[in-house]
């Protein structure tokens, strides 16, 4: 499909809002402690759950609130809410799963992680021999969509050997993620820049400047992108990137205006572009009630950029909050502010890992940066001690709202009451 029928596609596709059709477990901690690298962190809960207000959409129909009825009761007593979990695998660094029925969404993961030294001042490349170690095919095949923030290598390196195990997903991002990928090979009806000025998607009435590649204007709405053949829908939030080196120095800032005559080899040469946070809910097929939302923060951000804007968060409650962990300390009252904005059922922390690090080695934190303990410690002072259903992580059911795990976790979220 020529690019300009892709414009046309997804821009009628917006309007109507129709949809086809590990580690071992962890340990747990309590809210007044850390805990050591790597383990699973959850918060002592009590009481508490929130209210659910419609959400509408004045062209794509009406879409109901989620109700739920009491079902068997789990360990600690209570009724376990019936319908459809949310499934999340942490795939490492950026990258998650999210499985709700038959429907499969991605970020970004990267599996081939360069060393500080290649990136620094060698060459880099993706290493499909990595990628097929820890990424089995027939776990993503039927992805739908693959959520790009930015094009740092370490969020996009990979993703044309992820997106060739798949059945042609979708790939969603910024106008830099798209001119690499098409460098790379990817097919253009394949790759959606959410910031061309063409199409538009990107909510920026939480920035106060215009979009730095694209000049997409400060103030505009945006709009819900529905994924094609899945009960989804996302939307593109305009957020930031902080400098990642003391707070001082930022790593490949910049755009990709033209598409490349072939990819970077130099680390550095795969700038970040626009940065994009998400909102993804994922529809019940029948009553196309939002069954579950989830927020995807794919860099800390300084309030209010990134967040959803509040019209967002009095249609549906968010269930789960996706909050990045690298660099946070480079920008303020992170992750206490994001949290208290978007009121999260649950939390789970990500991109905490040293990524110059393969997978067959165990996680420790990125290094030269604060240690996610303390990020830990506030998030889960944020988020207070309301109740949840409990989690199913790598199969044992966890009490608690806030998880930050290894890669490879498997993680198991209920409905809402």
């Amino acid at each position: 499909m020529a690019r300009g029928s892709w414009i046309t596609t997804i821009g009628a596709l917006a309007c109507a809002c129709t949809a086809d059709g590990g580690a071992d477990p962890s340990t747990t901690t309590s809210t007044d402690g850390g805990s050591s690298t790597g383990t699973t962190l959850a918060t002592s809960t009590e009481t508490g759950g929130g209210a659910v207000t419609t959400a509408s959409e004045p062209d794509c129909g009406t879409l109901l609130p989620t109700t739920t009825e009491g079902g068997e009761a789990s360990t600690t007593g209570e009724p376990m809410p019936t319908g459809e979990p949310l499934e999340v695998r942490f795939l490492g660094v950026g990258g998650f799963s999210f499985r709700h029925g038959e429907d499969l969404v991605l970020t970004a993961p990267m599996y081939t992680n360069p060393s500080l030294l290649e990136v620094q001042f060698g060459d880099i490349a993706a290493d499909p021999a990595r990628v097929d170690a820890f990424l089995a095919t027939d776990f993503v095949a039927d992805a739908a969509a693959i959520l790009v923030g930015h094009a740092h290598y370490d969020h996009l390196l990979d993703v044309p050997l992820v997106w060739a195990k798949t059945t042609d997903a979708l790939v969603l991002g910024n106008t830099s993620m798209r001119n690499l990928m098409l460098a790379a090979g990817l097919p253009d009806a394949s790759l959606v820049p959410l910031d061309d000025p063409a199409l538009a998607h990107v909510d920026m009435r939480m920035c106060p400047e215009a979009n730095p590649c694209t000049g997409l204007p400060a103030g505009q709405e945006g709009s819900w992108v529905p994924i094609p053949g899945a009960d989804v829908r996302t939307r593109a939030l305009c957020s930031e990137h902080p400098a990642q080196i003391f707070g001082v120095v930022h790593f490949a800032e910049g755009c990709v205006a033209e598409v490349p005559a072939a990819l970077p080899t130099r680390a550095d040469e795969w700038k970040e572009g626009a940065t994009l946070a998400y909102l993804v809910d994922f529809l019940d097929p029948d009553t196309r009630a939002i069954a579950f939302r989830v927020y995807v923060q794919d860099a800390p951000t300084d309030a209010p950029l990134g967040f959803p804007h509040p019209e967002l968060l009095a249609e549906r409650r968010i269930d789960l909050a996706v909050l990045n962990v690298g660099s946070w300390e480079s920008v303020g009252d992170h992750p206490a502010a994001v949290i208290a904005a978007v009121e999260p059922r649950y939390v789970v922390a990500g991109h905490w890992e040293d990524f110059f690090r393969t997978q067959d080695q165990p996680a420790q934190p990125i290094p030269f940066q604060a240690l996610p303990d303390e990020f830990d410690a506030a998030a889960l002072a944020a988020l207070g001690d309301d109740a949840e259903p409990a989690v199913l992580v790598d199969g044992v059911e966890q009490d608690g709202r806030y998880f930050r795990v290894d890669p490879g976790t498997d993680l198991r979220f209920a409905p809402a009451r």
